[in-house]
């Protein structure tokens, strides 16, 4: 990684640490639910049959998940690399390029329309104020642009990053995962029976509650505390760095 995606990735997670303190703060959490619950909503009466409402609900129900992780992690998934789920933070890296190819094609359809419509001014009649105007909009495309590009930048050096660890020592890891999914058979085969019952994600105390057996509330509490352990070390880590800085 060369020097200047080096700083633009510290800006972004910067970035990243002020906007979850805005989120927490202000509560915008409870707004993105409420539109990603409306958009379940809109697509259920679009759906076909019940196997599209099924899907429909899957998606309300997993997306939630993970929005819900990323507030308590206080981390993007298309940033971070998910060490045993690889292939999804390769794919939300691949969303979040398409998002900025996409914009960056914009930048490159408004920015000549300002400079010719700036152009026209001058020539035809010189208004100060609709100069500011256009000069405002070709600065915001401009800046708009580099961070469309570097964004872009930077998903290409990670989407990299994340097929060699595919390819690599993923391999190796995913012996030790088969391992760990058999061990929390006993679990899971209750959590996703809840989990599809529940029209959102069932809170911890309803998924306690539905337990039976002391091995699954030994796995759960497991489960729990590897979860806890994670955003410990998360915290612990950025303490270190904002230290080091000082």
């Amino acid at each position: 990684m060369n020097i200047y995606l080096k700083g633009f990735k510290k800006g972004v997670f910067y970035l990243e640490k002020i906007k979850y303190k805005v989120f927490k703060k202000f509560h915008i959490d409870g707004f993105v639910f409420k539109k990603l619950e409306a958009r379940r909503d809109k697509l259920l009466t679009q759906a076909k049959n019940e196997e599209e409402k099924k899907k429909i609900a899957f998606w309300y129900k997993h997306n939630l998940m993970l929005i819900k992780r990323e507030n308590n992690r206080e981390e993007n998934i298309n940033y971070h690399l998910d060490k045993d789920n690889p292939e999804e933070t390769l794919f939300w890296l691949n969303v979040n390029k398409k998002i900025h190819k996409r914009g960056l094609k914009f930048n490159f359809i408004k920015l000549p329309i300002y400079i010719l419509l700036l152009f026209m001014n001058n020539v035809f009649g010189n208004f100060i104020l609709v100069n500011v105007l256009f000069i405002l909009g070709l600065t915001k495309e401009i800046i708009s642009l580099i961070i469309n590009g570097s964004c872009i930048m930077l998903q290409n050096y990670s989407i990299d990053r994340v097929e060699k660890y595919i390819a690599g020592p993923y391999q190796k890891r995913k012996e030790k995962l088969a391992r760990k999914t058999l061990e929390y058979v006993p679990l899971t085969e209750v959590t996703s029976k809840v989990m599809e019952k529940s029209e959102t994600l069932p809170t911890p105390d309803e998924m306690l509650a539905s337990l039976t057996t002391d091995e699954q509330r030994r796995l759960f509490l497991k489960l729990v505390m590897q979860e806890l352990e994670y955003r410990k070390r998360h915290c612990e880590m950025s303490k270190v760095k904002t230290l080091k800085k000082i």
